[in-house]
């Protein structure tokens, strides 16, 4: 995936994912771009875009991609947790995931370990970022 970029950190320590990734090499790119976050050691945001629950049975691509986020969380999670401040989740412009966001905010935070935080839009989710890692 040349010259493709998951994350954006022009706004460090608040980094913004462009995109939810959606394939196996847009995944293994997300994941090597947090690998390159979490080896620098310092305290960061992450902020995530509204992001469409897909419909149906999930495809076998997207079952590898989670098994490969997993594997990756066996070593990642702890650094996870110490570096990065929160997970800024924005919703759908409409609202109209808010209730569903609530109810898996807790499960993802339980998975990836940092507070996973819900907002309303993009603005929001970085004001919010930037006050968490300025504690």
């Amino acid at each position: 995936m040349p010259n493709k970029t998951i994350i954006n950190t022009v706004e460090w320590p608040v980094c913004v994912i462009n995109t939810f990734p959606e394939t196996m090499d847009e995944t293994r790119l997300w994941l090597e771009e947090m690998d390159l976050l979490l080896a620098r050691r310092l305290q960061f945001a992450l902020i995530y875009p509204p992001v469409q629950k897909p419909k149906g049975k999930p495809t076998t691509e997207h079952m590898e991609a989670m098994k490969y986020v997993r594997r990756w969380l066996k070593h990642a999670r702890e650094p996870m947790i110490e570096h990065c401040r929160a997970m800024v989740v924005t919703l759908q412009p409409n609202g109209s995931n808010k209730a569903e966001m609530e109810e898996m905010a807790p499960l993802l935070s339980n998975l990836y370990g940092p507070e996973v935080i819900i907002e309303s839009d993009i603005t929001s989710a970085k004001q919010r970022a930037t006050e968490l890692v300025a504690k």
